[in-house]
């Protein structure tokens, strides 16, 4: 697994007290999947309406934003949510992983985003995610466990991603058959 919570990071310089890293990338990657295509501007404003980020460089949340667009367009599937490290206490992980899903949640919800199918059952498993409560999570499997929620949320944002690409394909293949009429 690479590790790309230094490239992300190495973004962010003025990240607002009371805001982690990883909310601010799952918001990021939900706007990105919930409206596909937006300026950076929209995204920056999108943004800063969820989470009051009017602290932050643009120049910073532009580059942010960038990468998280890469990083869920990349072709080799290597998507990875911007968690803490694994040698980080279980507790925070769990935390950072629930603040990432509802971040992805309200994200999506933003830009307006539709699902339909299995793509509707794995936006649904985000949901679920983000309501974790690591408070309540005590059992001698929760590692093991941890790693295949992470990894089924890695699956669910990009099956959410490329359905609402090919959707957003789909409708400019209709706009320009109804053009050509």
């Amino acid at each position: 697994m690479r590790c790309i919570m230094s490239t992300f990071s190495e973004q962010l310089w003025n990240v607002p007290p009371g805001l982690s890293e990883a909310l601010l990338h799952g918001t990021v990657c939900g706007l990105l999947c919930g409206a596909p295509g937006l300026s950076v501007l929209a995204y920056r404003r999108a943004l800063n309406d969820l989470l009051d980020i009017a602290d932050m460089h643009e120049d910073e949340v532009d580059r942010f934003t960038e990468l998280a667009a890469e990083d869920i367009r990349a072709p080799d599937l290597s998507f990875e949510p911007l968690l803490p490290e694994y040698d980080a206490p279980l507790e925070d992980r769990l935390t950072a992983l629930a603040e990432w899903a509802g971040g992805f949640v309200r994200g999506f919800e933003e830009g307006s985003g539709e699902v339909e199918g299995e793509a509707l059952e794995a936006f649904d498993d985000i949901v679920s995610i983000s309501e974790l409560n690591a408070d309540e999570v005590d059992d001698d499997d929760a590692e093991f466990d941890y790693f295949s929620v992470v990894e089924h949320l890695k699956v669910a944002v990009l099956m959410v991603h490329d359905t609402v690409n090919s959707l957003d394909e789909d409708s400019l293949d209709e706009e320009s058959l109804d053009e050509s009429e």
